[in-house]
């Protein structure tokens, strides 16, 4: 039997408020993008404190209806509690809270003491980084707060750094180093070049400040061997195989293990499409671009009203739309004819692998292995229809060759497909 470490982590605070006759819970926690908003709302005209502070606190509702609330709503009881538990848990924001004694707004306070505490950490980065010796990264616990308890392998404390190409993480530090010209620049470097980590994380922009500083020395414990490494690149294909990529509020140690069926598959990761997260998986990929928001509202009315095969219909086509724009190879300007289906995966997934440097992105390449194997199980061909497919499938869909009832579960593993794709697309 194989010995483990068990970390168990604290948990989230959670504040209740009831707004006109119902109760929400919110999570009160700093997040890197409540930091960006801060920097880019504190540069406008006419500044709306409260409003800043009460954006923040409704991105961190984890119980009750999102689709009801607004910003406005939210009573100034909630957000000055919201304000209290944050400086409560950071020393730094609380010491620049109550040097801003002088200011009368507890608003306008509390959002000057985030913005010079954010400063305040980055010069930390500044004059400590040209001391970085040597390329491992460090990762605190916080980077696993979701999670209640983790378990670590003993054995992954003993073996090879986790990027062998030192060279990428020597890029990665240069580009943060260029962009400490200015506030923003550096936010917005960290994000892009942390983001694996920045994803996970729960906790405050000044601790991933503090441990970038000291990144590349402290890590041996979560890294990997290359028989691992493929080991893990293995199990998330299989996932996917499955018909699933990872929900981001899933504890990863799940999903590191390779399910035996795909009855237990489900188990595991349907416990996650709750009502609150496939709220914000709704939200979040409206904001992309290329995303025809007509079509996903109607395929998400029609979830809400459990007319599950119209939405996963939707979903594919939406699925589908995207991997023909992709296709954007030219004959003397005329467009080269553009596939459908299993091979538009294919060339999709070619374009990805040519044009990027995805395979030198640890993380990235893992979710890639993830996301490309479930679509290509869920495009895969029809094979004259004999088999019915164990996952939902494009094929026996359209054609009308699906025998089984479609259900929630498959649009659920269709919205999150759609939601971790364009995400992956993105950093692509």
């Amino acid at each position: 039997m194989d010995e483990y470490i068990e970390i168990h982590l604290p948990k989230e605070k959670k504040i209740s408020a009831v707004i006109e006759g119902t109760e929400y819970k919110f999570i009160a926690l700093l997040s890197l993008s409540d930091y960006e908003i801060v920097i880019s709302e504190l540069e406008n005209e006419n500044i709306q404190y409260k409003n800043i502070v009460a954006k923040i606190v409704l991105k961190h509702l984890c119980d009750g209806d999102s689709g009801v609330l607004t910003a406005s709503m939210l009573p100034d009881v909630l957000l000055i509690r919201y304000i209290k538990e944050i400086t409560a848990d950071s020393v730094k924001i609380r010491s620049q809270y109550e040097k801003h004694s002088n200011i009368d707004n507890t608003y306008e306070r509390f959002l000057i003491s985030v913005k010079e505490n954010l400063n305040d950490e980055l010069d930390v980065i500044k004059e400590s980084i040209a001391n970085l010796k040597f390329p491992q990264i460090s990762v605190p616990k916080w980077v696993f707060q979701h999670s209640p308890a983790i378990q670590i392998p003993k054995g992954y404390y003993n073996i090879k750094h986790l990027i062998p190409d030192m060279g990428i993480v020597a890029d990665c530090l240069a580009g943060i180093t260029k962009a400490f010209i200015n506030t923003q620049g550096i936010a917005n470097v960290i994000f892009e070049n942390f983001q694996p980590i920045i994803k996970m994380q729960r906790s405050y922009v000044a601790e991933i400040a503090k441990q970038a500083a000291r990144a590349l020395s402290q890590l041996p414990s979560l890294s990997f061997s290359e028989v691992e490494i493929e080991e893990m690149r293995s199990t998330l294909r299989c996932w996917g195989e499955y018909g699933w990529t990872i929900p981001e509020n899933a504890k990863i140690s799940e999903f590191l293990k390779k399910p035996n069926d795909v009855k237990e598959a489900n188990a595991i990761a349907s416990k996650y499409c709750n009502k609150t997260y496939m709220q914000k998986i709704f939200d979040e990929t409206q904001s992309f671009s290329g995303v025809k928001k007509s079509d996903y509202y109607e395929a998400i009315d029609n979830y809400k009203d459990k007319r599950y095969k119209s939405c996963a219909c939707i979903l594919f086509s939406l699925i589908d739309a995207k991997l023909i724009r992709m296709q954007t190879d030219k004959d003397q300007g005329v467009l080269l004819r553009r596939d459908v289906g299993k091979r538009a995966v294919d060339k999709s997934k070619d374009k990805i692998l040519n044009e990027s440097d995805i395979k030198n992105r640890f993380f990235t390449i893992l979710r890639f292995e993830n996301v490309y194997s479930c679509l290509e199980k869920l495009f895969e061909k029809g094979n004259n229809f004999v088999v019915q497919p164990e996952v939902i499938n494009r094929n026996f869909l359209a054609h009308g060759m699906l025998t089984r009832r479609v259900t929630k579960r498959d649009c659920n593993q269709l919205f999150l497909l759609y939601y971790n794709w364009l995400t992956l697309l993105e950093r692509c």
